[in-house]
């Protein structure tokens, strides 16, 4: 059975076409946390999967898909029966599409003692449930994430995460990884379970080799088989079809501490994406990192993307935060001034865009957001060459006395420009970030630009000073400015427009 969502909908969109591209929002009663990887059919409509959480208590969730046509307007939604006493997650994070049918795999919670039971569905395109399965799975075992779902050979692979403590407050926490495969007519299912003895053991995402076996990144605190942590660096499992771990391998990448993303990218090459602590402790300052690998796991190039020196805030990136449509459309978004990961505060923050080429040269880097806190949990690399991007959004001014979350679904065009976005009022996109302000006289620029200078004129539009041709993040004193009100223009060598902006100077 469908049941329809009483929605408030804003819709920033214009004109169907390849290029389309938008900024939408999703709000209702409930604090709403958005899926991680959504799935488009042939008529570009998204499929997305989220949930609703009670406001008053985070235990109770029902889990739904929201579909949105090309220009981002909901058109259709669905979300699941639940019984009383009942948490479901039963849509999961990650959405798969196969011959216009969607597969969702995920569990429902009993909130009494927190047990889980596992099911696979699947819809139609009108979001009609078509079938459903219950998968009986040991009853010690609770599944904490469902997150990566692969199809070949007529069966579905998904990774899960569980634990299986007797202490009701720890149910969140997971200590396995619990791997399933199913046929597609839902006839055939296996599953296998790894427990190790840490209990933060957790796998975000996987590629299958050409030798059938898995290969996981480790995440956060990672672990080895025998339950030593290491923090400085990211721990490579390889599994055998059965899930039978064959071996651990620290990468040679010190400081590289969270991968959770991991993308086949050519023949027997992955990409490795996650971040690079630049100093303790951990909710400090962290850059980003990508590396390519090999499957003999040795790494064959690095990119890094990093904060100017003096900042003090993380730049995270989270699963599903990496894709590509091909390879030389490749995506990767983080969460910039977001101190502690998932949680948004009541400031500010960016969500930034990488685009990359097969060299893991960029091409472009925008930031979008930035007027209220915008955290990003997935992106999917889309065929015109853009990519949609799922937020979670806190407007902390609505809602000062209530953590509630509604839904962003931002689609970017090749360029990562948004159309149709008015003057005032819309979604910010900046190429170039400068901060802090107010500025008691020293400031930082983010920005991946080259070959720029930047012109700040007083609120009276007189040229106050420019700086000499920069490239890439710079540290920038402006004491000699007066404090007052400054607005800033960023120009190429032959003066075109690139970014602007406001600085206020106040000592």
């Amino acid at each position: 059975m469908k049941i329809q969502v009483t929605i408030f909908f804003i819709a920033l969109a214009f004109g169907i076409n390849a290029q389309s591209s938008f900024d939408t929002f999703y709000s209702n009663q409930h604090d709403s946390r958005i899926g991680m990887h959504p799935v488009i059919d042939q008529e570009n409509n998204y499929y997305i999967p989220y949930s609703d959480i009670n406001i008053n208590n985070d235990s109770e969730k029902w889990q739904g898909i929201l579909k949105l046509n090309a220009n981002g307007e909901l058109i259709d939604s669905l979300i699941l029966p639940q019984e009383i006493g009942f948490g479901s997650e039963q849509v999961g994070n990650h959405l798969y599409m196969l011959n216009d049918t969607i597969y969702s795999f995920g569990f429902i919670r009993d909130l009494s003692d927190y047990t889980t039971d596992y099911y696979a569905m699947k819809y139609d395109l009108d979001l009609n449930i078509l079938d459903s399965v219950h998968i009986p799975t040991p009853s010690q075992y609770r599944f904490i994430l469902t997150l990566t779902v692969d199809f070949e050979n007529d069966k579905f692979t998904v990774l899960n995460n569980f634990n299986n403590s007797n202490e009701t407050e720890n149910w969140r926490f997971p200590n396995g990884i619990f791997m399933l495969e199913i046929t597609k007519d839902f006839t055939d299912i296996n599953y296998s379970f790894n427990q190790d003895s840490d209990a933060f053991g957790l796998g975000f995402d996987f590629v299958k080799m050409n030798n059938g076996n898995y290969l996981l990144p480790c995440y956060g605190w990672q672990y080895n088989y025998d339950g030593n942590l290491n923090a400085q660096s990211v721990t490579l499992g390889l599994f055998n079809p059965d899930l039978q771990p064959l071996l651990t391998h620290e990468m040679n990448a010190p400081g590289f501490f969270n991968a959770i993303d991991i993308d086949e990218f050519q023949d027997s090459l992955f990409l490795l994406s996650g971040n690079q602590r630049v100093h303790y402790p951990l909710y400090s300052r962290g850059d980003l990192a990508i590396y390519k690998i090999n499957e003999n796991l040795e790494i064959l190039d690095s990119i890094f993307i990093t904060t100017p020196p003096s900042t003090d805030t993380l730049d995270y990136t989270w699963p599903q935060c990496l894709d590509q449509y091909d390879d030389n459309n490749i995506y990767f978004g983080s969460s910039k001034n977001i101190r502690i990961p998932i949680f948004l505060m009541d400031q500010p923050s960016w969500i930034r865009l990488v685009k990359l080429d097969a060299d893991l040269n960029i091409i472009w880097e925008k930031f979008y957001g930035g007027e209220r806190s915008n955290f990003i949990t997935g992106l999917k690399a889309t065929p015109d060459g853009g990519c949609v991007m799922l937020v979670e959004y806190y407007d902390y001014e609505a809602y000062p006395d209530i953590y509630k979350r509604d839904l962003r679904i931002i689609k970017v065009d090749a360029d990562g420009l948004v159309t149709g976005i008015p003057e005032e009022g819309g979604l910010l996109i900046k190429s170039l970030l400068l901060y802090p302000s107010p500025s008691s006289g020293h400031v930082s620029i983010e920005t991946a630009l080259r070959d720029y200078s930047i012109q700040f004129f007083t609120s009276g539009g007189q040229l106050a000073w420019t700086s000499s041709r920069l490239t890439g993040n710079q540290e920038m004193d402006l004491n000699h400015l007066a404090n007052g009100v400054y607005f800033y223009t960023v120009v190429d060598r032959d003066g075109k427009k690139l970014d602007d902006g406001k600085l206020v100077m106040e000592r």
